[in-house]
């Protein structure tokens, strides 16, 4: 490690500059990278308590709504089929917010008032003549 030399580099033409000039001082520079050193126990043990206090405080939460998922009445007219029709309403109506799309058509021209405007609008504006 170089110790006392300030060299900030930017893109590969100033890091070349900077490997240049640091040979002419007579310094050398490391480029052998080393694996990252391991975890000690102690963060290994904390790692793993957080892991399981997190997926036990999980279950905890999720457990009685699983449960009752679980122990529900059985649907006779409930099917998957067809599956691909689901994902794909799925895909279309949440992800694309295609029915919200259909309910609003004009949703990129928001409304003067939107924005805190409490200008009146164009066509509510009285049209009186100036006097002449």
């Amino acid at each position: 490690m170089v110790a006392g030399v300030g060299v900030v580099a930017i893109g590969t033409r100033e890091l070349t500059g900077t490997i240049l000039f640091l040979k002419q001082q007579g310094l050398q520079l490391s480029a052998t990278l080393a694996e990252p050193t391991p975890f000690s126990a102690l963060e290994s043990i904390a790692l793993i308590v957080c892991v399981l206090a997190s997926a036990g405080l999980f279950f905890f939460r999720f457990g009685p709504i699983l449960r009752k998922i679980l122990h529900s009445k059985k649907d006779v007219d409930f099917s998957l089929h067809p599956l691909g029709g689901r994902v794909w309403d799925f895909f279309c109506e949440v992800l694309c917010q295609g029915k919200v799309i259909r309910q609003r058509p004009l949703p990129a021209s928001p409304t003067p008032s939107s924005f805190g405007d409490s200008s009146p609008s164009p066509s509510s504006a009285s049209t009186t003549s100036p006097a002449a």
